[in-house]
């Protein structure tokens, strides 16, 4: 990875244990972790850094299924 610009999440990347990682599962699956799925870091003050994916304020909310409505109680 090569970083032309200033950006904190190529920069994070960049770091050895990513490095490892890459090294240890290949640049197929790396390449699928990077683009199809959702990495998200914790940062020292508590809180999650989104390293990759859809922005999650960008998603809806899963529906919940009625589970009630679903079950039946027998006497």
């Amino acid at each position: 990875v090569t970083n032309q610009h200033l950006n904190t999440i190529v920069t994070a990347l960049q770091a050895p244990e990513w490095d490892k990682l890459y090294r240890r599962i290949g640049e197929d699956a790396m390449f699928h972790l990077l683009t199809e799925t959702s990495i998200f870091v914790a940062l020292p003050n508590d809180c999650l850094c989104q390293m990759t994916g859809e922005p999650i304020v960008r998603l809806e909310p899963p529906k919940l299924a009625d589970t009630c409505q679903n079950h039946q109680i027998s006497t």
